[in-house]
């Protein structure tokens, strides 16, 4: 009888261990796939704000040009809505 519940018990360690490293691997992939997610999240918000800064370049350009006045009528309302589609992105 004792052999029989010493092997139980092997039996049970065995299957403890077992859930106790599957529940370590699974935090260890959880915690490496939110640090990649995190780290993406950054360079998508990097490009973003580089994409930003380079409209606003644009717009001073544009107003820049407005200001000469050696532009034609036609050309200060392409300038006008070339203006209007970069404040809208």
């Amino acid at each position: 009888m004792c052999n029989l519940f010493f092997k139980y018990f092997i039996k049970q360690k065995k299957n403890i261990l077992f859930l106790i490293i599957i529940i370590i691997i699974g935090t260890v992939i959880s915690s490496i796939s939110k640090i990649e997610n995190n780290k993406n999240k950054e360079e998508q918000i990097f490009s973003r704000e580089r994409v930003i800064d380079i409209f606003k370049q644009d717009i001073k350009e544009v107003d820049k040009d407005l200001e000469s006045s050696n532009i034609s009528d036609e050309e200060k309302t392409e300038l006008n809505n070339i203006k209007k589609e970069k404040l809208k992105l």
